[in-house]
Order: structure tokens, then C-alpha cells, then sequence
């Protein structure tokens, strides 16, 4: 089979457990090849009434379970790597129109990136679009779990969701994600305990914050920000102790659990 080919798959006449390998048969040539299932079909024979066994069997499209699957992937991967991004194709394959599904696509855009604030706007604005109608199609069926998900825009606390986050990569083993939120996070917190009503985005400020920290010479601080960099950069640290924390992955781990739990505490 060629990459990139559309196939419909026929599974009249199998046996029981086929309408199942099809299913599998189909999610593989989908993902390892590339294909576009056009559809699976199965002639119903059964379904003909035995009064007239001369009328057409009709012919059944299962290629709904198909549909399901893809979103069971999609939730899986949101719950393994935060993307939310690929929700917005299936919500347009459903019917949802491009505008609001494309407000989950810009808000896989500025988590990506880290900017935790500017991704609340967009989800935000995609629970309140789709509030009163709820998801369509087969999305209803993964709603709720999708907007439990999302639900963390409700909450005022930026500091909070930077920490929440950073602990969250450190568990997917995304490492470079993990210390630069969780270093942007005791940036926030620091500049939340000192003014209050600042805006927390607010680029001189932070860097004032991060100037006095520097000052301070808090060795946790320190060792979070090298260990951050030498992520960040790709770059080997001149410093002994970066050098073997990055030694090896279990050193890491304990390391970054370790400062998370001294530097980042679950309130503020």
C-alpha cells in the first residue's frame, strides 16, 4: 500500500471479531502509512427480514468507531504532552465551526510557549462559545473530560497554574519545559509577594525580581536558574554541581523535585 492513499475497508462475510481487527487494521494504516480511511463497511445480511429474503442487505458504516478512537488519542496525548491543539481539527470534523475550534489551537500556541496568561483568553472564550449548544456530534460524548481540562482558566492564579504546569512536564519528563516554568513560576511568586496589583508579565519588573534574587545568592534559586539555562541552551554548565545533576535523569528528577518543593509552595 502506498503512502498517502485513500482505502475503504469491506468487512462483510468475516467473522465476529473482524468489525474489531478492521477498527485496529484501520487506526494502524492511518498512522504508520498515512492513508485516509474513506470508510468501513459492513453488508448486514442478518438485518434482512426473513418474510422477504430477496431484498438488498443493508450496508452499515462503522467507521464512527474510528471517529471515537481518534479522540481517545487525542485525550491521551492532551493528558500526556498538555496539547490541546489537535482537538480543533476533530471539533471542525464534527461540525463546529473554524473560529471557535481555532480558539484551542491558539491556546496550544502560548502554552507551547509557555506564556500561561495568554492562553486563559482563548480558552476562556471557547467555553463560553460553546456553553449553551455544548460540543457536537460525537465531541458530547468527551466534554466534560475535555473541559475538565481546560477548567484551570477559572482560576486567578497565574502563579499557581506556572507551578501546577512545571510539576506536570517534570512527570512527562520534558525537562527543559519543567525548570523553565517552574523558574518563571518563583519569578511570580516573588513578584506577587512584593507588589501585589503589578502585572506579572511585565518585563522590567521581572527582571528586577530576578536581579534581586541573583543578589541574594540563595543557593536553590542559583541552582534552578543554571540547571534552567544549561536546559534551555543546550549548552554544558562551567559549574560542578549543574554538571552532576545533569549527569544522569535520576539525579535530575530529584533535583527538580526537590527545589519545586522548597521554592514553589502550593499557595500563595
Amino acid at each position: 500500500m502506498v503512502t498517502g492513499e485513500q482505502v475503504s475497508l469491506d468487512l462483510t462475510h468475516g467473522l465476529r471479531h473482524l468489525p474489531m481487527l478492521g477498527l485496529l487494521s484501520a487506526m494502524y494504516l492511518q498512522i504508520a502509512k498515512k492513508v485516509t480511511i474513506e470508510g468501513i463497511y459492513y453488508g448486514a445480511f442478518d438485518l434482512i427480514p426473513k418474510s422477504d429474503i430477496n431484498q438488498f442487505a443493508p450496508v452499515l458504516r462503522l467507521d464512527g468507531l474510528l471517529k471515537i478512537a481518534d479522540w481517545i488519542n487525542a485525550l491521551q496525548g492532551l493528558d500526556k504532552t498538555g496539547d490541546i491543539a489537535p482537538f480543533s481539527e476533530l471539533l471542525q470534523r464534527e461540525g463546529l465551526n473554524s473560529e471557535t475550534a481555532g480558539l484551542l489551537k491558539k491556546a496550544a500556541f502560548f502554552e507551547n510557549n509557555l506564556n500561561i496568561t495568554q492562553a486563559r483568553g482563548p480558552l476562556r472564550k471557547f467555553k463560553d462559545e460553546t456553553k449553551s449548544k455544548g460540543l457536537p456530534g460525537i465531541a458530547s460524548l468527551f466534554e466534560e473530560s475535555l473541559k475538565e481540562r481546560i477548567s484551570w482558566v477559572e482560576q486567578d492564579n497565574i502563579y499557581l497554574r506556572q507551578r501546577e504546569k512545571a510539576l506536570f512536564y517534570l512527570q512527562q519528563g520534558d525537562y527543559v519545559r519543567a525548570s523553565s516554568l517552574g523558574y518563571e513560576a518563583l519569578i511570580t511568586k516573588y513578584l506577587r509577594e512584593a507588589q501585589p496589583h503589578a502585572d506579572i508579565e511585565d518585563y522590567d519588573l521581572r527582571t528586577q525580581i530576578k536581579n534581586k534574587l541573583n543578589a541574594d545568592g540563595d543557593p536553590d534559586f542559583k541552582l534552578l536558574r543554571d540547571i534552567r539555562n544549561s536546559l534551555a541552551h543546550a549548552s554544558r554548565s562551567n559549574t560542578g554541581d549543574v554538571q552532576r545533576v545533569m549527569s544522569n535523569e535520576e539525579e535530575l528528577v530529584a533535583t527538580l523535585n526537590r527545589l519545586f518543593s522548597m521554592l514553589l509552595p502550593n499557595n500563595l
